[in-house]
């Protein structure tokens, strides 16, 4: 496991790294807060229940970004070993730079396994792999009343690390790479990376709260980048 996490980062970080050496693009800024509440349900032993609900603003509180509902089933295969299937809608307002007026909608369905390891008590690791399809509407061309819809994949990675740091109090970080995949599930373009950095306190077993720095990379094409910076709240209450 410790050789799977050192080539897993190595690739995360060669991967962002070539994503933002593409002859100078224009780089736009954005500040951002992010607001997530999560809850989980373990119908037993092997099957677990859960969703996510995301409200996200643009430009610190001023614009709505979007809007997210994720319900998912996990199914714990092993010890250290979840397969998981879940679907998402997210719903993009008007936002920032690239604000041309029209709210989009997004349907995908996903299927993800998550690795899990300790090598300490206090540290905990984690490596999860989504594949998502997903059926996306997309700016329409001017004069067009119609939103086109496009369907398309996309792999994302992302490396947690959990560190426990007292009885109530931990911390949490990971890095997530998302590339587009083509028909062949073959990598056709660099879509975005996140990096979180956060804390978190234990109120009980079943509920938390983080608060945590965010930082986004996301590729615009041939418009550049849009390098997001802020702040997500996440309140975790698990039932039993």
């Amino acid at each position: 496991m410790k050789k799977t996490t050192i080539l897993s980062l190595t690739l995360l970080c060669s991967s962002f790294l070539f994503g933002q050496q593409v002859s100078d693009p224009q780089v736009y800024k954005g500040d951002e807060m992010w607001f997530l509440l999560l809850n989980r349900y373990d119908i037993n032993e092997k099957w677990t229940v859960g969703n996510e609900f995301h409200l996200r603003r643009h430009d610190y509180f001023s614009e709505q970004k979007q809007l997210l509902l994720r319900p998912w089933v996990d199914y714990h295969a092993a010890a250290g070993f979840t397969a998981s299937f879940g679907y998402s809608y997210i719903r993009t307002s008007p936002h920032g730079v690239f604000d041309v007026g029209a709210t989009l909608n997004e349907h995908n369905i996903w299927e993800q396994i998550t690795l899990d390891h300790s090598p300490w008590d206090f540290l905990n690791f984690s490596h999860r792999l989504r594949l998502e399809h997903r059926w996306s509407e997309i700016q329409p061309d001017q004069g067009d009343e119609d939103i086109p819809i496009d369907f398309r994949n996309r792999f994302r990675y992302r490396l947690t690390a959990k560190v426990r740091l007292s009885e109530k109090w931990y911390a949490h970080i990971f890095d997530e790479l998302w590339v587009n995949v083509n028909e062949g599930i073959h990598v056709s373009s660099f879509d975005r990376n996140w990096i979180y950095v956060g804390a978190g306190y234990n109120f009980t077993e079943k509920v938390a709260l983080e608060l945590a720095y965010l930082d986004q990379w996301d590729n615009y094409g041939s418009l550049g980048y849009y390098h997001n910076t802020g702040l997500q709240m996440t309140m975790i209450w698990d039932f039993d």
